[in-house]
C-alpha cells in the first residue's frame, strides 16, 4: 500500500526505490517475526 503511494507520487526512480525498499524491509520483518516466535516457544 505504502509503496504504491510512493510510486504514484514520484514516478520512475521512486518506483524502483520503493521496490528495493520493500525487498529490504520484508525479509527484516520476516526475521523479526520468526525470532519473536522462536523466543515465545
Amino acid at each position: 500500500m505504502f509503496t504504491r503511494i510512493l510510486a504514484r507520487a514520484g514516478g520512475g526512480p521512486v518506483d524502483v526505490d520503493a521496490q528495493v525498499l520493500a525487498g529490504v524491509v520484508r525479509p527484516v520483518l520476516e526475521n523479526l517475526r520468526q525470532g519473536a516466535l522462536a523466543d515465545l516457544f
